[in-house]
């Protein structure tokens, strides 16, 4: 793989809602030298062939990263994909399936819906205990909601079977720390910008997705953070002048959130080549995932 210092690294705001065009959205970055260059944010519908529906919006989505790991491996960098979503589960509710990549076959294969993927997890869940299981990188970087939890089961789902699946069954893509980086495909990790904000910027965790004041007064502050390098121990630049006011008026938060995104993979990547986790290694990330953040 490429230098920590010489990287594209694309930031996504993942969504499995059905009009996911409107919540997706993409930051497109450059690592190199010192700085971390943000190029574009861009919301899915906006992108060619797009769309507010999911069912066009996630292939551009496909497409808009096929056409940047050409580029990459032109240029001899690597392609970075930070997804503000897990793509795994617990061990406790997986079916026992090893490796990683066979339980993601077994759900595209046999489950055709997200919520037939939830109603598999509950019921797999209902000899576990009382208490919604978690994956170990959930307890250690401390994510508001387990993969398969009520409010994030949809966006697991999609990210899972039409993000991840898709792309490795070209042989272009690969899902860290489940299957190993590549120089020469596009490389998904799972991140988690709240728990960046806890673990980095506590006095910046705060509620910031919303229309009141409060919300753009928050959004503002941590977007100032990262410009100033709070977050990230090299600065920040929006190559794009336009871009500043976009996060900010963006009540919903995506475009801030996917920057976040990219910022984790960048924090994870300070001092190594490539991004590693900042939260104690645990040998069942190759089956469960990990968060990056």
């Amino acid at each position: 793989m490429g230098t920590g210092r010489h990287a594209t690294v694309v930031g996504v705001d993942w969504s499995g809602s059905k009009t996911c065009g409107k919540a997706v959205c993409l930051a497109e970055c450059e690592l190199r030298d010192e700085c971390m260059h943000v190029v574009q944010v861009v919301q899915a519908h906006r992108l060619p062939g797009s769309g507010w529906e999911r069912n066009v919006c996630l292939p551009a989505v496909r497409r808009f990263l096929r056409e940047k790991l050409d580029t990459c491996v032109e240029d001899r960098r690597s392609l970075w994909v930070g997804v503000d979503s897990a793509m795994s589960v617990a061990m406790e509710i997986n079916g026992g399936r090893k490796p990683w990549k066979a339980w993601l076959g077994h759900v595209k294969k046999n489950h055709p819906t997200p919520e037939s993927f939830r109603e598999e997890c509950a019921s797999l869940a209902s000899t576990c205990g009382p208490k919604e299981p978690k994956r170990r990188c959930d307890a250690m970087a401390r994510t508001p909601f387990a993969p398969q939890n009520l409010r994030m089961y949809r966006q697991t789902y999609y990210a899972a079977t039409e993000l991840a699946w898709p792309l490795i069954q070209e042989e272009i893509g690969t899902v860290v720390p489940m299957m190993d980086p590549c120089e020469d495909k596009v490389n998904l990790f799972e991140c988690c910008p709240a728990s960046l904000l806890k673990s980095q910027a506590k006095s910046l965790y705060k509620p910031y997705k919303g229309t009141s004041a409060s919300h753009r007064t928050a959004r503002q502050h941590i977007l100032d953070a990262l410009l100033n390098g709070q977050l990230l121990h090299v600065p920040v630049e929006l190559r794009a002048s336009e871009t500043r006011s976009m996060v900010i008026d963006d009540t919903g938060g995506d475009a801030l959130d996917s920057i976040l995104c990219a910022v984790c993979l960048a924090a994870c990547a300070s001092t190594t080549p490539l991004p590693r986790p900042r939260i104690p290694w645990d040998p069942i990330y190759l089956e469960e995932g990990c968060v990056y953040c």
